[in-house]
């Protein structure tokens, strides 16, 4: 992110492919001294929770997964499959929510 940062001279936005690296970008702007653009991560962490606790901070909002509901689901769908089940769709989605400041408070977390 600093070399980012470095390179170009406006960023609109930062898509952090997981909460971790949100932070780290958030920390690379502060060093940087850079604000115009907002952070969003993925995984909905105690690490994301505590950097959008921060008005100051960059970091706007995290999708948050359910890692116990991905595990639930995957063992009931390889049970199926024991089972002799066949799975209506190769493509299994489960719903994440967006935790932004404006909803932060009534999050639960993991």
């Amino acid at each position: 992110m600093s070399d980012l940062l470095t390179t170009f001279p406006k960023i609109d936005a930062v898509f952090a492919t997981n909460d971790q690296s949100g932070v780290g970008a958030d920390l690379a702007a502060r060093q940087a001294r850079r604000n115009e653009f907002f952070i969003v991560g993925v995984d909905g962490s105690p690490d994301a929770t505590k950097a959008m606790e921060d008005k100051d901070g960059l970091f706007a909002a995290t999708a948050a997964q359910n890692p116990a509901g991905m595990a639930q689901k995957a063992v009931q769908l390889g049970n199926d499959i024991i089972q002799g089940k066949k799975l209506e769709s190769s493509d299994i989605l489960i719903p994440v929510k967006l935790v932004t400041r404006e909803n932060l408070s009534s999050y639960k977390g993991w």
